[in-house]
């Protein structure tokens, strides 16, 4: 993920914004999102409490199961709560 990132560099298509940036930065960070929802799932059994922080920070309410892994997951809202991870 951090190599997508780093090829991808969203924070240079913020230089000029346009719909076609816009658009360009959503599916990044869509696929980020994704990819860190999924991580959450897989590491559940190992460490719970560390994923249910995560979970949350992504804002994912809803109980998530191994089908729901790599599924790409519009219109999450996500929030600042202060640092992740943490109570």
């Amino acid at each position: 993920m951090n190599g997508y990132l780093q090829a991808e560099e969203p924070w240079r298509l913020f230089d000029t914004v346009d719909d076609e940036r816009r658009a360009r930065v959503s599916a990044i960070l869509l696929v980020v999102h994704s990819a860190l929802v999924s991580l959450a799932v897989m590491g559940e059994p190992f460490l719970p409490t560390l994923m249910a922080l995560l979970r949350r920070d992504l804002g994912v309410t809803e109980v998530l199961s191994w089908s729901s892994i790599g599924q790409l997951r519009t219109g999450a809202k996500v929030a600042y709560n202060g640092p992740c991870l943490s109570d």
